[in-house]
């Protein structure tokens, strides 16, 4: 379904970046990871759109993207989920999810769509029923980020981009979000997952490639990354 080859991403002179290589098949949960700083931010929001790649390419779904402006390619079916969640605070949150149906709004059968993925939101995220008059800015820290997630949802991807999903939550909303994310995967929906927290990464991804300085130095099936020695010694503080 997506698949880098040699990307390279730089911010003026430095390359952020160095020649970036993934595959992920339709249906999996791959997650990246990595330390502060190694290139895994910049790799989403390269695959999005958001910065432009001087080398390489990005194909999505068969279609080359390496170029392709953020909105087109979210009407390709890829959303993004970006760090620190980046809900609009100041608009309530029925309107936050109106926005991620926005690309598929205009005509009878996408209102119809949109209603019926309204609904499997608030199904996957019973905390925000109820709550659509209320401003974003005002939620919980874990209702933003399922908002967050939720918003994305709308816009009916065939694939999601999640970076640091945990990010200053409580271990408990950890683990719905968590949960929520694999049953959105069972659903149908791939999923590219950034996460700090390389223990949780590893139990819900099936596969994982691991960035250091701009470069993939590892990758293979979860299990075995868990018992790699390199792996439990840099991040999982083993």
């Amino acid at each position: 379904m997506l698949s880098l080859k040699n990307v390279v991403t730089c911010y003026g002179s430095i390359k952020a970046l160095k020649g970036v290589s993934m595959d992920i098949a339709q249906g999996e949960i791959v997650a990246l990871i990595g330390a502060n700083g190694a290139g895994k931010t910049t790799t989403l929001k390269t695959i999005s759109g958001l910065l432009t790649p001087s080398e390489g390419e990005i194909i999505f779904d068969g279609v080359d993207i390496t170029r392709s402006n953020p909105e087109d390619i979210v009407k390709m079916g890829l959303s993004h989920v970006p760090e620190g969640r980046r809900v609009f605070s100041r608009m309530t949150v029925m309107e936050n999810l109106e926005l991620g149906a926005y690309s598929r709004s205009g005509t009878g059968s996408g209102r119809k769509q949109a209603q019926d993925d309204l609904d499997q939101v608030f199904s996957l995220f019973p905390q925000l029923k109820g709550r659509e008059k209320q401003l974003a800015g005002t939620l919980s820290g874990g209702e933003q980020q399922m908002l967050a997630i939720g918003r994305a949802l709308m816009s009916r991807p065939k694939m999601l981009l999640l970076d640091e999903p945990s990010m200053g939550l409580a271990p408990m909303i950890v683990k719905d979000v968590f949960r929520i994310i694999q049953e959105i995967n069972r659903a149908g929906t791939t999923v590219l997952l950034v996460e700090q927290n390389a223990h949780l990464a590893l139990n819900t991804a099936s596969r994982a490639y691991v960035l250091e300085t701009g470069k993939i130095v590892l990758h293979g099936e979860s299990a075995d990354l868990l018992s790699n020695d390199q792996v439990r010694k840099a991040y999982l503080g083993e």
